[in-house]
Formats: structure tokens, C-alpha cells, sequence
């Protein structure tokens, strides 16, 4: 599947499909009680760090919080979007679904204006794939250390990039 861009000069829904889904859980993990992440940040649910949704909108995640399933199910949908429509607007090529998954799950795991500013972005928009991928590989680091648990996921990422394209 294409994700295009419109004729009109303004960006298509890009939406991540159910193994998009899969794949952000798969890495983020599901914790209904708050932990603290390899940068040592209090998170909860599939990495939720802040809350969208319910009473706690706009607060940060407490150690001694708590959500149930439905509630990260309702959070996760929220906060999904925001990354979604963030690949969207930065990224201005043709992009496959393994490809929408694959900057998805890395912009959700650095945040919008570091996707918006990396590299990756800017080899993509050159139409320059296989130079986007391998910058996927540069994002390894938490707290300016290199993690072995995010060098996994960018492999994991540069795979599911070219998945089915």
C-alpha cells in the first residue's frame, strides 16, 4: 500500500496499521503500573510518559500511578495520532505501510521535533530510502548513552522499513 500526497499541496492520513500496532507494543511494552524508562522518566501503559486523556490530561506519569487495560487502549489512541500526523506533515514522498510503520514507532520513541529535525527526514524528502533507513540507526542513545535496547529497536525499525517495499 502507497501513502500519497495529495494534489492539493497539503498531507494524506497516515495511520499505522495492526502491525504497527504490534510492533510499537512489542517495543514499548504494555504496563499498567508506572516504571521508570532506560532514561530513568517515570512511563506507563506503551510508553506513555504524559497523559491526553481522562482526569490526568496533562499531567506527567507519577510513580505510584496506575491505568487498566482499556484505559491504555483509550490513551494509546490519543497519543498515536499525534505521531502519525507528524510523519505525515514532515515526510513529503510516497511511503509504503512498512514504511509508515517503521517512522511511526521511531517518532514515537524520540518525539515529534526530533523526527521533524533528523536526518531521516531529510534523506526521505531527497527520495533517498536506503540513506533514511540506515539513519533510523542513529537514534541508539538515552540520557547521551548508547542503548542496547534501542540499537535493537532501530534494527528492528530499518527492517520493518523495507518489510513490503
Amino acid at each position: 500500500m502507497s501513502i500519497r500526497r495529495n494534489d492539493g499541496g497539503g498531507y494524506m492520513s497516515v495511520r499505522i496499521d495492526d502491525a504497527g500496532y504490534e510492533f510499537i507494543k512489542r517495543w514499548e511494552g504494555v504496563r499498567n503500573k508506572a516504571y521508570r524508562d532506560s532514561a530513568g522518566i517515570p512511563t506507563i501503559g506503551i510508553g506513555f510518559i504524559r497523559y491526553k486523556v481522562g482526569a490526568r490530561a496533562g499531567t506527567r506519569v507519577q510513580m505510584q500511578d496506575y491505568l487498566t487495560d482499556d484505559e491504555i487502549k483509550a490513551e494509546f489512541a490519543v497519543q498515536i495520532a499525534a505521531y502519525e500526523d507528524a510523519v505525515a506533515e514532515a515526510v513529503k514522498v510516497a511511503l509504503t505501510q512498512s514504511q509508515v510503520n517503521a517512522l511511526v514507532s521511531l517518532c514515537y520513541n524520540i518525539g515529534v521535533s526530533a523526527f521533524k529535525g533528523s536526518t531521516v527526514v531529510r534523506e526521505l524528502n531527497q527520495r533517498k530510502y536506503q540513506a533514511a533507513c540506515t539513519a533510523i540507526g542513529m537514534w541508539n542513545k538515552a540520557g547521551g548513552r548508547v542503548v542496547q535496547g534501542l540499537v535493537n529497536r532501530r534494527k528492528a525499525e530499518q527492517v520493518e522499513f523495507f518489510r513490503n517495499g
